[in-house]
């Protein structure tokens, strides 16, 4: 008998995957880029696809073995235990609310560069936030999306396909309008600046990738992996959305940078890509060439293309709290399904109800991009980590996707992630140690609460790897110079800077390693299979 709860297909996922990452990051990343890395910035959207592909290889091989609903984080329950899956998760559930966070921000950011007086003061140009009004205006937007989502899986899978097309148009006008305008070939916006490709270093295309909202932009493969529960064919469908997703957004952001940087007219800023204005950086450049008709769809757009996303993030937070509930480490309410739609309404309420208060706090598309990186990081370092464990203790464990390499990869894939939390310098990793911090604090009220600490020494020895690796992040941060806010006892990115920093975190993988084990959790999933092929 067909298990009712999957009702999402193949091209529900992809879509939901790519409308996550074609969000407000095309409206303000391809300007925040070209801002810090110049004409380089193209280069931020292959090198970010390479690198986050690295990370969805590593999902894709695991997800289908574990089709369950939560977020990337629960992963590590089965290979490191309930405390590793906990921060991992609590870290998944802070990116996908502040992202909803940065989703409402753009739409009411972008609202202020219309024509109507009212509209102007929903943004501060001087502090680069929200007025109050503006607050107001996100905050309403924040529970329309969780309106939508209260409603059914369903309806929600059937507005995001509708509203994805119009989103897909609109792009293709920003691509290929502006480049039409000109009418001619010229490449001297690539190089016109100091006479560079990259006139502000190289380095600073790394920096670009992981607070230019290229990271944000790519991580919509978490939204497949959230609704795996609900998913049609899941050992298909889950790596299928994920690499077709990752593909198709790396050439949109690519194509869309190319046309910002090739169309800006450099003159209006004075030659330096440094004087972009973020309030609305391609309604910039279509009034600036009198694309008036390419401007009043980028306007409709502003709304759709976040609220499209938004209404993804909104989806997939609560199921992210939800999965946070197997371990019995939050209360109890959160982890209540309707029996109607089966949505987690519970969480679903603390989420809408903790992104407004966040938002109110870091009101900024510019200054809370950052944070979602950094929170996005650490829940995809499960990906590696989960993965190599599995390689190395459960080669009994059925999968329907083998990545060759996989060992490798989830290497490669655990120092992308170190090096990307680095780029985001002092004191934001600190921040974010604090984060993982009052997560700990949560798991070890309910474990003292539930458990008595019962059997916490093996869960606390699986975990000691994540949880030492965030505060060495940020040491390195600290010890290196200005560019990363340190105090320069390091040059950053020096040859010695990046060799300790490799050979620590490559001893923080080996204790991963090392301490994983075959939970409880995985032992039920592999038993269950054998029991299915019998």
């Amino acid at each position: 008998m067909a298990d009712k709860r999957r009702t999402i297909g193949l091209m529900p996922l992809v879509f939901s995957a790519v409308l996550m990452q074609v969000g407000s990051a095309w409206l303000f990343g391809v300007g925040l880029t070209a801002k810090i890395a110049g004409p380089a910035a193209i280069l931020t959207w292959l090198i970010g696809a390479i690198v986050m592909s690295f990370i969805a290889l590593t999902i894709a091989e695991i997800a289908p073995c574990f089709p369950n609903m939560g977020g990337v984080g629960k992963y590590l329950q089965y290979s490191h235990g309930d405390l590793s899956a906990f921060l991992g998760d609590w870290a998944g559930f802070l990116a996908l609310v502040i992202s909803v966070i940065v989703e409402a921000v753009s739409i009411v950011q972008y609202a202020s560069s219309w024509p109507f007086e009212w509209t102007k003061q929903l943004y501060n140009i001087e502090s680069n936030t929200l007025s109050c009004e503006g607050l107001l205006c996100a905050s309403a937007l924040i529970f329309f999306l969780f309106i939508l989502n209260a409603i059914s899986v369903k309806f929600l899978m059937h507005s995001i396909k509708s509203l994805g097309f119009f989103k897909i148009f609109v792009i293709v006008c920003a691509i290929a309008l502006p480049i039409i305008y000109i009418g001619h070939l010229s490449f001297s916006n690539f190089l016109s600046y100091k006479h560079s490709f990259a006139p502000y270093g190289w380095s600073n295309i790394w920096t670009a990738i992981a607070v230019g909202g290229v990271i944000p932009a790519f991580v919509g493969f978490q939204a497949p992996v959230s609704f795996a529960g609900e998913a049609k064919n899941p050992g298909r469908n889950i790596p299928l959305s994920i690499l077709l997703a990752m593909l198709i957004s790396m050439i949109v952001y690519t194509l869309l940078q190319f046309t910002f940087i090739y169309s800006f007219p450099l003159d209006s800023i004075g030659g330096n890509w440094q004087n972009l204005s973020m309030q609305a950086p391609f309604i910039n450049l279509t009034t600036i060439l009198g694309l008036h008709f390419l401007t009043l769809i980028l306007f409709t757009d502003a709304l759709v293309a976040p609220t499209t996303t938004g209404i993804i993030l909104m989806g997939a937070a609560p199921r992210t709290l939800y999965g946070l509930h197997s371990t019995k480490h939050i209360p109890r309410f959160l982890g209540k399904r309707s029996k109607k739609t089966y949505i987690p309404i519970n969480a679903l309420i603390v989420s809408m109800i903790l992104a407004i208060a966040i938002m109110w706090l870091v009101p900024s598309w510019e200054k809370v991009i950052s944070i979602v990186t950094l929170c996005y990081m650490v829940n995809f370092i499960a990906g590696p980590a989960t993965a190599a464990s599995l390689k190395k203790n459960a080669r009994d464990l059925k999968r329907s996707v083998k990545i060759p390499f996989i060992t490798f990869i989830s290497y490669i894939a655990f120092l992308v992630i170190a090096f990307l939390l680095l780029a985001c310098g002092w004191p934001r990793t600190f921040y974010m140690s604090l984060a993982l911090f009052g997560g700990l604090i949560i798991y070890l009220y309910y474990e003292f609460k539930v458990k008595k600490f019962k059997g916490f020494a093996v869960e606390l020895k699986s975990s000691l790897w994540i949880i030492i690796f965030m505060p060495f992040v940020s040491l390195f941060d600290y010890l290196a110079t200005d560019k990363l806010g340190g105090i320069g006892i390091f040059n950053a990115y020096s040859f010695a800077h990046i060799l300790c920093f490799i050979a620590v975190i490559s001893a923080i993988f080996y204790l991963m390693l090392k301490f994983s084990r075959r939970t409880n959790a995985l032992e039920k999933v592999i038993l269950n299979q054998k029991e299915q092929q019998e």
